[in-house]
């Protein structure tokens, strides 16, 4: 048995055993009235990051935070794309069991998050996240969106509430979507790696389309150049260095209030991104073409409190997104609920004999095309296995399952598929594989169980009538101060069903999701946001209660500018 070979059936035989056992850690007692800062960056990269070995400057200030606290070094999230990979890190569940993978899909209201832990720990757990006012966040329990923090520059609404509640204990969670399509950064930061910024009517197509609002960038729309790739990792770098820049100025706040010795500050991400690794960019949702190349995959993850973390301590085994969840549970003293898949990091952070190269094997699924994805994408899946030294990935779709094996050891780049030329590791996998997805239907079928039905309450009467938006009105940035509050004649105390097709062509999209009451907040959102939601005009609605019949409203039209 070779050395590659040999490992992975270490991993085949412990893999139930890691599955089912626990093993609680004894982490140092955590400091009293700690405060907690998860910051989750959209499309972030480990590997352009200067502490992960990044050749260029991008992040001085997230390098000292690392100096000063853990980094770990093979980190991989559960997902291609933002709202399965967020909803992973907020409640410690894969993407199969939490079933917020794909869009329209609602989290079960039974399910324990992250939010409802710090809370019941009698920690403030503001809702200033825009994230949390998607339709596929409604089941989560926090309370409403506190909109006089909004602002258009993304980051501002953790200052914003930071100078009001300083004297609070605080679980703070902000998405931080600037790194994300498009690659624009600032006059000031951009200049760093251009001689200028791009004047998107002189530059090549594919430059041209990474700097569009549609933040977007389909597969086979665009033909990239060769010359163009310097171009777009110097400008994927410039918006990196905004978001280091974001984090200089976060510590500089707390420090302002005596809260950075009192805080705990975790930087993460939703997924990865590829820039060129396999001959395009972006992930899943924006070019409509899912992968889970470790480009996509790979994020960081940098936990930093000074006097209760040790420094400068990097961890090279490998972990989930979903531990991210127990970790900070045990690391703030509070007890982990039932359920939940990852497991604490603690024991690792403590304890450096219980490091090891050797890593229990890490997972991850997507539907095909993320958020954007049409309904026959949505029925194409890919998932993969990863050990230290092999990866698996199968593909499923109406048509099969094709699979792909990579040799981690030769072929980190996961350029050259030997699937047919090693069939006891490609075996093994596949094995660890099918655990998984049997383990994953189990929890599936135990939270299923325990689901509350939907109460159906004066279903009986007139169809609902959407009171706004009204049919043809255009919805200004500057007027909704990024904010939609739609509402609809019916009872407050039911489910809807809210239908949508939207868009044209390449941007046409269509599906629905649930709403607990007659009314909804979407936003706040920035200007950008507002801009990629004008590109996706026409927005088409209507609604019916959740009940069979349906009984729908006529059908609406609104736009954004």
């Amino acid at each position: 048995m070779g050395r590659s070979t040999g490992k992975i059936f270490i991993f085949a035989v412990l893999a139930g055993v890691l599955f089912l056992v626990t093993e609680r850690p004894s982490p140092r007692r955590a400091p009293e009235d700690i405060n907690v800062i998860l910051l989750t960056v959209d499309s972030l990269r480990a590997d352009h990051l200067s502490c992960y070995g990044h050749n260029r400057a991008t992040s001085p200030n997230i390098d000292a935070l690392a100096e000063r606290g853990v980094l770990f070094r093979r980190v991989f999230s559960q997902s291609a794309w933002t709202v399965p990979g967020l909803i992973s890190v907020l409640t410690s569940l894969q993407p199969p069991v939490h079933q917020v993978d794909k869009r329209g899909q609602l989290l079960d209201s039974e399910i324990t998050t992250i939010f409802d832990c710090f809370a019941e720990a009698e920690y403030e757990v503001p809702n200033i996240c825009f994230v949390l006012t998607l339709p596929e966040f409604l089941g989560i329990r926090i309370g409403p969106v506190e909109e006089r923090y909004f602002s258009e520059e993304d980051g501002e609404e953790i200052f914003r509430w930071i100078d009001e509640n300083h004297d609070s204990k605080f679980f703070l969670w902000y998405h931080y979507r600037n790194v994300h399509l498009p690659y624009r950064p600032r006059e000031s930061t951009h200049s760093v790696f251009l001689s200028g910024h791009p004047n998107e009517n002189q530059v090549s197509p594919g430059v041209k389309a990474v700097l569009s609002d549609s933040a977007s960038v389909f597969v086979d729309t665009v033909k990239f150049q060769q010359s163009d790739r310097a171009i777009i990792h110097d400008l994927y770098d410039g918006e990196v260095i905004e978001l280091d820049f974001f984090v200089g100025r976060l510590c500089a706040r707390l420090h302002k209030y005596g809260l950075l010795e009192k805080t705990l500050l975790v930087i993460t991400a939703d997924h990865g991104e590829e820039l060129f690794d396999h001959g395009f960019v972006g992930h899943a949702s924006t070019s409509r073409s899912a992968t889970v190349y470790d480009e996509v995959l790979r994020i960081p993850l940098i936990m930093s409190l000074s006097g209760y973390l040790p420094e400068g301590v990097q961890i090279r085994e490998q972990v989930q997104q979903i531990d991210i969840m127990p970790t900070l549970l045990e690391l703030t003293g509070i007890p982990m609920p039932s359920g939940i898949q990852g497991r604490s990091l603690a024991p690792l952070i403590f304890d450096a004999g219980k490091r090891s190269e050797s890593s229990i094997p890490a997972f991850a699924e997507t539907i095909y095309g993320g958020y954007q994805a049409s309904g026959e994408m949505e029925e194409t899946r890919l998932r993969c296995v990863r050990t230290d030294s092999w990866k698996l990935i199968e593909t499923e779709g109406p048509a099969g399952k094709n699979y792909q094996l990579f040799d981690l050891l030769i072929d980190i780049k996961e350029h050259r598929n030997v699937y047919d030329k090693n069939p006891e590791p490609a075996n093994i996998l596949l094995t660890l594989l099918d655990e998984w997805k049997r383990e994953n239907v189990l929890r599936r079928n135990a939270l299923a169980a325990h689901q509350s039905a939907l109460v159906d309450s004066g279903s009986e009467g007139l169809c609902p009538q959407l009171i706004f938006p009204y049919d043809g009105v255009v919805l200004r940035f500057n007027e909704r101060h990024g904010m939609v509050r739609a509402s609809w004649t019916g009872s407050p105390v039911m489910t809807y069903i809210i239908e949508y097709d939207i868009g044209d062509g390449i941007h046409h999209l269509t599906g629905s999701f649930l709403n607990y009451g007659n009314q909804r907040d979407f936003g706040p959102y920035s200007k950008e946001i507002w801009l990629a939601l004008g590109v996706r005009n026409p927005w088409r609605v209507r609604i019916s209660p959740d009940t069979q019949p349906r009984c729908w409203s006529e059908w609406l039209e609104f736009y954004f500018q």
